[in-house]
């Protein structure tokens, strides 16, 4: 989307008439790319070029996040301790792993 500056607000209000079923097409077409319905409306009408991020991409990286905040604590426990997970445990944290990437 293109940058409106730091003086141009998004502060004016217009009305557009649509029927129930676009409505519900709109904000779901919104919703998926994750993006407000306000921002979306804006980005088609002014055809701006929207990147589009499912709503499922967000979800995939807030796991990973997830997963990797777990490895730096287990990191740091093992660190401070001097101990390290047995190569049973290794295994199946990489097992779970990947059954987690196959998801995606």
């Amino acid at each position: 989307m293109q940058d409106n500056g730091d003086d141009d607000k998004v502060d004016q209000q217009m009305k557009i008439y649509v029927t129930k079923d676009e409505k519900l097409e709109l904000v779901d077409m919104a919703d998926t790319i994750g993006m407000s319905f306000s921002s979306f409306a804006r980005a088609v009408l002014l055809d701006y070029e929207i990147e589009e991020q499912p709503v499922e991409l967000h979800r995939i990286r807030h796991e990973i996040n997830k997963i990797g905040v777990n490895i730096n604590q287990l990191a740091k426990v093992a660190n401070q301790e001097g101990k390290l997970p047995s190569m049973a445990e290794l295994i199946e944290i990489s097992d779970f792993l990947k059954e987690k990437a196959q998801e995606i």
